[in-house]
C-alpha cells in the first residue's frame, strides 16, 4: 500500500522507512493509539540495530470507546452495581436490597463474577475498578479504571490487528513481516512485579513442599490471561488426579519385582481400576471447567469471540443479526478439507513403513544376539516417534491455516483433530503391535509367550516413556535458551536497564498457544493407562511429569518468552473430546490385553471354547462399564444448575444495562439545543427531571429527590458546581455511591453538549473549505479525494458517532421546505452535506470536494442518488426515521454491490449494472472528456495546402486556431510570406504536421497519423522520452515483485488484464515505482496527465500481443505475459519513440536548407 512491495535496492533507505513509519503513526493517532518512541533505546544502539523502539498505548478513554465498540465484557462491582440498578428501577436490584419475605432467596453474591458488556451510556461505576496505571488517565479526570493491564493489552491487539472494516487499523504484523515493511514486531512487555510473583509461587520452597500440587492460577490468569490460565488448572487437575493411580501403581510394581513376574495375581483388578480411573477423568474435569469459567466469566466467550487477524473473507451483512460479518465459502473450505486429507493420508503410510522397519530392526536384533538391542531399538523408535510429531505438525500447521478458519476456537479445534489422529497412532502402533500381534507371529525370533510379550512391552513402554519425558523437556527448554543466546541475550528480564528490557524481550521467542503442550500431557497420559499392567510405574512417572511440566512451563512462559497477548477460554475446546477418546481407548484396550493377551481374566460360564469365553468376557465388561459412564456422565458432566442460573442472570443485566443505556440515549439525543446550551440556566424542575431520566426512575427514591430539589431551590447553576459535599449538604444525599452516579450524570451532559458543538461545526461550511489551498495556520490544504470505499468508514461514522441532535440538523439543512421528507430534488444535496460532515470529522487540514464538480457528481452522488431513489427511497420521499434507522446499512450495500460489478461480478441491482456498463474504462470523466476532445480533433483537423505553383507554403487554419502561442503561426501560413524557422520548430515540437515535407516510411507515418500529440500534456510529452530508463527499472525486479504488482490489479485473479482499462493504471504504476526508486520524497505526475501517454503505450502493446501471437481480435495481456514480456514491449514502444523523435528533430534541424530551397 506505501510502496513497500518494491523490490528495489532503494527501498532499504532510511528515508522511505522513516516515511512509511509516519504514516502507520498516523493510521494509529486516528483511533486515539498513542506512540511514542522508547527514549531508553539509546540512537547508538539502534543504529547498530538498524531498528527503532516505540511504546504503543491507549488511554482509558480509548479504551472505553473501543471496549464499547466491540462489546468488551466486563466485571460488575455487586455493590455498586446493586446500588445504580435498584436507582433504575430494575426489578432484580430492587428485589437483592428488599426486606420483603418473598425477596429473601435474592442476595448480593449472586452479584459476584458477572460480566456484561460495556455500555458507555451507564454509570462507569458500576464495572468493577482498579488502579488508575497511566498518569494522562489521571490529568483527565478518571480516578479509576475499568480495565486491568491484560484488558488494555488484548483492547490494542484488537485496534491494531483487526481489519479497518470492523474498525481496527488494519496493520496485521506477522502478515507484514513475511514483506518488506518498517514494521518488523508487535509485542506486550512484561510487568516485572507481577511476574516476579508468579515465579515466587511457582519456585519458593512452599510451593515446592507440601504446596507441590499447587499452581498459582489466580496469578496466571490475571496476567496471562484465561486461554493460558485454564491449560495450567488442567495440568493442576491432571497432577492431583494422578495421585491414586501412582500410589497403586507402585504397589503393583513392587509385587511384580518381588515375584520377578508381570502378570501377578490381582493385576487384573488394577486394570480395571485404571479404567475406571481414566474415563472419569474428563468427566470430573468437565465439571471442574465449569467452575473456573464462572469464576473467570467466560462462560460466554465464544459467542462474543472475535475474528482472527489471519481470517480472509468477504464482507457482508449477517443473516442472523444483519450486522457486518466476515464470510468464507464453507464449500471451499471443505474443498480444501479434501487436499489435508490426502497429506495426512500420505503422512500415514510412510509412518506404517516406520513401524514395519522397527519390525524388521526387531527381527534382525534377535537374530544377531546383540547386547541389550532390544533398548537400543526403543530408544530408535523414541526419537523416530519424535521426528515424525515434528514434521507432520509444520505441515499440519500450514495446512490448517489454509484452511481458513474464522476464530481462534475453531483453528485450534480443527488443528487437534489432525494432529491428536497423527500423535495417537504414532505414538502408541509399535506398543499394539507388541501386545496384540507379536504372540502369533511365525517367525519364532519374533513369537513370544503372553509373560515375555509383557515383558518386552514394559522395556518399550518405559524407555520410549522416559525419553520423551526426559528429551522433549531439554529440546524445549534448551532450544529457547540457545535461541536467545544466539542473538545474544544472557541476562535476564528483570533489569532496571530499559534497553536491556526491551531488546532481551524483542529477542525471545513468541509463545503462540498451548497446543504443544497440551499434546504433551496428553501422550504422558496414554503411556500411564493404556498398557499400565506391564507397566505400572507409568502413572508415577507421568505423576512426576505434570509437576515438571508445570515449573518448566511457568520457566518458560516467565523467563524464556515474550509476553503472550491475552486471550479468552472456556474451556480446554477439542482437547476434551481427545481425552474422552482416550478414555474409551484405554478401556477397550486394557480389556483386551486382560482378556485375551494375559488371558487373567474371563467369567467361568461352563463354556468349552475358552476364546468365545473370553470375548464374551470382554463384551460383558464393556457394556456394564458403558452404562456405568453413560450415568456417571449425565449426572455429574452436565452443566450444573448454578451455571444455568448464573448465566440466565448475566444475560438478564445485559439486557437490562443495555435498555437503560438506550433510554438514556434517546434522552440525550432528544435535548435541543437551547435547552443543552443553557443547561446552566436550568431551573429547579428541570434538573430534577433531567435527573430522574438518566439515574434516578426509581420512583420511591425519585419522589424524594424531587423534594429535596424543590426544597433546595437546586438549579442548574448549583447542579454545575456541585460535588460531594455540597450534595449532601444541599440534598440530603449520603450514599457515595449515590453522589458519584449524580455527578456522573452532569459529566454525560456536559460530554454531550461538547459532542454537539464539535459536530454542528461539521456543517458550517466557509468558502475556504471548499475552494482555498491554504488552512487557517497557511498549511497547505489537499483536496480530499471522496471515493466509493471511503462509504464502509461513512457508513460506521453515522451509525456509531453521530448524535441524534447532529442528524436532525443535517435533516433540517436540506429540507427546507419543512416537509419532512427528502424528495427527489433534494437528495443530492442531502448526500452532498452527508459526505461533508464526515470528511469534516473525520479528515482535518483537507479541502472538501465541491458540489458542483463534475467528477465528484458523475462518480459519487449521481449513482448514489440515482440507487438510492430506485431501490430504497419510497415514492413520496426519504423520512427522517428511514434516515436514522436505515442509512448507513444502505451505505454498505450499495458499496458491496458497487465493487462487486466494479470487479466483474454479480449484482442484482440494474442501475449498478448499467452503471458499470456504461464505463468503457477505468478512467475518469475528465480522462473520458480528453480522450473525446481527442477523437473531434483528429476527426474535423484539415490538412494544409500542399506547396503552391507560387513555391510557397500553404495550410489551412484549425477549429482551435485562435489559441495563444502557435495560433499566429498557423494564421501566417496563408499569407505570401513563408513560416520562420521558429515558427516551423514550434510546429515540429508540438507535434504538428509539417506540411510540404516529404515523410519517412510508412511505419513512421503510421505512427505520426495513429499518434496525435497536439492536445497531449507537457507532463506526457516529457515522459514519452523517459520510457527507456521506465523498461531498465522494471528489468531489475524479479518476477515475485512483478507477480504482486499484478494482483494489486487482478483482484479477481482471473489471470489477465483488458488493455483498454486497467492496463493503464497498470503501467501508470510502474512510471511510479520508477519514480519512488530515484527519489523516495518525489510524487509521481496525476494520472490524468499522463492519460493519452498511456493509452498510446496500452495500444501499442496490444498490437504487440496480437502480431505476437497472431490474434487480431484480442484484447487481454496475461498475467505470464506481463511477468515474462512486460520488459520488453516497454523497450520497443521507448525505442520506436526515440526513432520517430530523432526523425522529427532531422526534419527540424533541414529547415533552414529547406527555406533556402523555397527562396531560391
Amino acid at each position: 500500500q506505501h510502496g513497500a512491495d518494491f523490490a528495489s535496492a532503494r527501498t532499504k533507505e532510511k528515508d522511505f522507512y522513516k516515511n512509511e513509519r509516519k504514516l502507520v503513526i498516523k493510521a494509529l493517532t486516528k483511533l486515539q493509539v498513542k506512540c511514542k518512541h522508547i527514549g531508553g533505546m539509546t540512537k547508538e544502539f539502534e543504529t547498530k540495530q538498524n531498528l527503532k523502539f516505540f511504546y504503543v498505548g491507549i488511554g482509558e478513554r480509548t479504551a472505553r470507546r473501543y471496549a464499547d465498540k466491540i462489546e468488551y465484557e466486563l466485571e460488575l462491582d455487586p455493590q455498586a452495581a446493586i446500588s445504580y440498578l435498584q436507582l433504575m428501577d430494575e426489578p432484580l436490584a430492587k428485589a437483592t436490597v428488599s426486606d420483603e419475605e418473598n425477596s429473601k432467596q435474592c442476595l448480593e453474591k449472586h452479584w459476584k463474577n458477572v460480566y456484561i458488556k460495556y455500555d458507555k451510556d451507564v454509570a462507569p461505576e458500576i464495572y468493577k475498578p482498579y488502579d488508575v496505571l497511566d498518569e494522562g488517565d489521571q490529568k483527565e479526570g478518571f480516578e479509576d479504571s475499568l480495565f486491568r493491564i491484560r484488558d488494555r493489552l488484548a483492547l490494542i491487539n484488537e485496534i491494531v490487528t483487526q481489519d479497518v472494516e470492523l474498525g481496527g487499523c488494519g496493520i496485521f504484523v506477522p502478515m507484514l513481516q513475511t514483506k518488506d515493511h518498517c514494521i518488523v514486531d508487535f509485542y506486550p512487555l512484561h510487568t516485572l512485579e507481577h511476574l516476579q510473583d508468579i515465579l515466587d509461587k511457582l519456585f519458593s520452597w512452599k510451593s515446592l513442599t507440601y504446596k507441590l500440587l499447587s499452581l498459582p492460577l489466580e496469578e496466571i490468569r490475571t496476567y496471562f490471561g484465561e486461554y493460558i490460565g485454564i491449560y495450567f488448572a488442567y495440568l493442576e487437575f491432571m497432577t492431583i488426579y494422578f495421585l491414586p493411580i501412582s500410589i497403586i501403581g507402585f504397589i503393583i510394581q513392587c509385587m511384580q519385582w518381588g515375584e520377578d513376574y508381570i502378570l501377578v495375581d490381582g493385576i487384573e483388578y488394577f486394570a480395571l481400576f485404571v479404567i475406571v480411573w481414566s474415563i472419569a477423568f474428563p468427566i470430573l474435569w468437565k465439571r471442574k471447567e465449569y467452575a473456573w469459567a464462572l469464576k473467570w466469566g467466560t462462560l460466554r466467550c465464544e459467542t462474543s469471540e472475535r475474528p482472527r487477524p489471519e481470517f480472509m473473507g468477504e464482507y457482508r451483512r449477517s443473516n442472523v443479526d444483519g450486522g457486518v460479518e466476515e464470510y468464507f465459502p464453507h464449500a471451499l473450505r471443505n474443498t480444501r478439507r479434501l487436499v489435508t486429507f490426502t497429506v495426512v493420508a500420505t503422512f500415514l503410510i510412510a509412518l506404517f513403513g516406520s513401524v514395519v522397519a522397527v519390525v524388521v530392526l526387531r527381527v534382525y536384533v534377535a537374530e544377531t544376539g546383540i547386547d541389550y538391542g532390544t533398548y537400543f531399538i526403543s530408544i530408535a523408535n523414541a526419537l523416530v516417534i519424535m521426528f515424525f510429531n515434528n514434521i507432520y505438525g509444520i505441515f499440519a500447521e500450514k495446512l490448517n491455516e489454509w484452511e481458513n478458519y474464522k476464530t481462534e476456537t475453531e483453528y485450534e479445534n480443527n488443528l487437534i483433530i489432525k494432529i491428536f489422529i497423527f500423535r495417537f497412532i504414532n505414538s502408541y502402533a509399535t506398543l499394539y503391535y507388541i501386545a496384540f500381534f507379536r504372540r502369533y507371529e511365525s517367525d519364532e525370533n519374533l513369537a513370544c509367550t503372553a509373560e515375555d510379550c509383557m515383558e518386552d512391552l514394559a522395556a518399550q513402554l518405559s524407555t520410549i516413556f522416559i525419553t520423551q519425558l526426559t528429551v522433549s523437556n531439554a529440546i524445549e527448554l534448551g532450544g529457547l535458551a540457545v535461541a536467545r543466546m544466539f542473538k545474544g541475550v544472557v541476562s535476564s528480564y528483570f533489569t532496571d536497564d530499559i534497553k536491556e528490557l526491551v531488546w532481551n524481550q524483542y529477542s525471545s521467542e513468541v509463545y503462540e498457544r498451548t497446543f504443544d503442550d497440551y499434546c504433551e500431557i496428553l501422550v504422558s497420559f496414554g503411556y500411564a493407562t493404556l498398557f499400565v499392567i506391564s507397566f505400572p510405574l507409568a502413572p508415577l512417572a507421568a505423576f512426576v511429569g505434570c509437576i515438571v511440566e508445570a515449573r518448566i512451563d511457568g520457566y518458560k512462559l516467565c523467563k524464556l518468552t515474550r509476553r503472550p497477548f491475552p486471550r479468552q477460554a472456556n474451556n480446554v475446546g477439542t482437547w476434551q473430546l481427545a481425552m474422552e477418546v482416550m478414555g474409551w481407548t484405554v478401556l477397550v484396550t486394557n480389556l483386551c490385553i486382560i482378556c485375551f493377551s494375559a488371558e487373567d481374566l474371563d467369567i467361568p460360564l461352563g463354556v468349552s471354547d475358552s476364546y468365545f469365553e473370553e470375548t464374551l468376557t470382554a463384551l460383558i465388561l464393556f457394556a456394564i462399564l458403558f452404562i456405568l459412564v453413560n450415568i456417571l456422565s449425565w449426572w455429574v458432566a452436565k452443566r450444573p444448575f448454578k451455571i444455568i442460573t448464573h448465566l440466565d442472570r448475566m444475560i438478564h443485566l445485559e439486557s437490562s444495562v443495555k435498555s437503560i443505556g438506550q433510554s438514556i440515549d434517546r434522552y440525550l439525543d432528544s435535548l435541543s439545543n437551547d435547552e443543552l446550551e443553557n443547561w446552566r440556566q436550568w431551573n429547579a424542575q428541570q434538573v430534577a427531571y433531567f435527573l430522574r431520566e438518566v439515574c434516578y426512575k426509581n420512583p420511591e427514591e425519585y419522589r424524594t429527590l424531587e423534594s429535596a430539589i424543590r426544597h433546595a431551590r437546586f438549579s442548574g447553576k448549583y447542579f454545575d458546581e456541585a460535588d460531594e459535599h455540597s450534595l449532601e449538604k444541599k440534598l440530603g444525599i449520603t450514599d457515595h455511591l449515590h453522589k458519584r452516579f449524580v455527578l456522573n450524570a452532569r459529566r454525560n451532559l456536559e460530554n454531550q453538549i461538547e459532542q454537539v458543538k464539535k459536530q454542528s461545526a461539521f456543517l458550517d461550511i466557509d468558502k475556504s473549505e471548499r475552494y482555498g489551498s491554504m488552512d487557517a495556520s497557511g498549511d497547505e490544504r489537499q483536496e480530499f479525494q471522496f471515493t466509493n470505499d471511503n462509504l464502509i468508514q461513512m457508513a460506521e461514522f453515522f451509525e456509531e458517532d453521530l448524535t441524534g441532535q447532529s442528524k436532525r440538523k443535517l435533516w433540517t439543512k436540506v429540507d427546507k421546505d419543512m416537509s419532512s421528507l427528502i424528495e427527489d430534488n433534494e437528495m443530492d444535496t442531502f448526500l452532498y452535506f452527508s459526505i461533508v460532515v464526515f470528511i469534516k470529522a473525520k479528515y482535518s487540514n483537507v479541502r472538501l470536494p465541491k458540489k458542483s464538480d463534475k467528477k465528484f457528481q458523475s462518480k459519487i452522488l449521481a449513482p448514489l442518488k440515482r440507487w438510492l431513489l430506485h431501490y430504497k427511497v419510497s415514492a413520496h420521499g426519504l423520512t427522517f426515521d428511514e434516515f436514522d434507522r436505515f442509512f448507513p446499512s444502505w451505505l454498505r450495500e450499495y458499496y458491496r454491490e458497487h465493487k462487486a460489478a466494479e470487479q466483474g461480478g454479480i449484482t442484482k441491482y440494474d442501475t449498478i449494472r448499467m452503471e458499470e456498463a456504461s464505463s468503457p474504462s477505468v478512467l475518469d470523466d475528465e480522462d473520458a472528456h480528453l480522450q473525446a476532445k481527442l477523437a473531434r480533433n483528429k476527426k474535423n483537423k484539415k490538412l494544409g495546402a500542399l506547396l503552391g505553383s507560387g513555391g510557397m507554403f500553404g495550410s489551412s487554419s484549425n477549429k482551435d486556431s485562435n489559441r495563444s502561442g502557435s495560433s499566429s503561426s498557423r494564421s501566417n501560413r496563408s499569407s505570401s510570406r513563408p513560416p520562420s524557422e521558429e515558427t516551423m520548430r514550434a510546429d515540429i515540437e508540438a507535434g504538428l504536421p509539417l506540411v510540404g515535407i516529404k515523410k519517412g516510411d510508412e511505419y513512421e507515418r503510421k505512427i505520426k497519423d495513429d499518434i496525435e500529440r497536439e492536445h497531449w500534456s507537457q507532463e506526457s510529452l516529457e515522459w514519452e522520452q523517459k520510457l527507456s530508463p521506465v523498461a531498465d527499472a522494471i528489468e531489475k525486479t524479479d518476477i515475485t515483485t512483478r507477480e504482486k504488482i499484478w494482483d494489486k490489479f487482478d483482484r479477481k485473479k482471473v489471470e489477465k488484464l483488458d488493455c483498454d482499462k486497467s492496463l493503464s493504471r497498470l503501467i501508470y504504476s510502474l512510471i511510479a515505482l520508477y519514480i519512488k526508486t530515484q527519489d523516495r520524497n518525489a510524487r509521481p505526475p496525476k494520472f490524468n496527465s499522463l492519460t493519452p501517454l498511456l493509452q498510446s503505450i496500452c495500444n501499442e502493446i496490444k498490437q504487440e500481443i496480437n502480431n505476437k501471437y497472431n490474434t487480431p481480435n484480442n484484447n487481454y495481456i496475461t498475467k505470464k505475459d506481463f511477468k515474462e514480456n512486460i520488459v520488453t514491449y516497454l523497450k520497443k514502444i521507448a525505442r520506436r519513440r526515440r526513432q520517430s523523435s530523432a526523425s522529427g528533430l532531422s526534419k527540424s534541424v533541414s529547415i533552414t536548407e529547406m527555406m533556402k530551397q523555397q527562396k531560391r
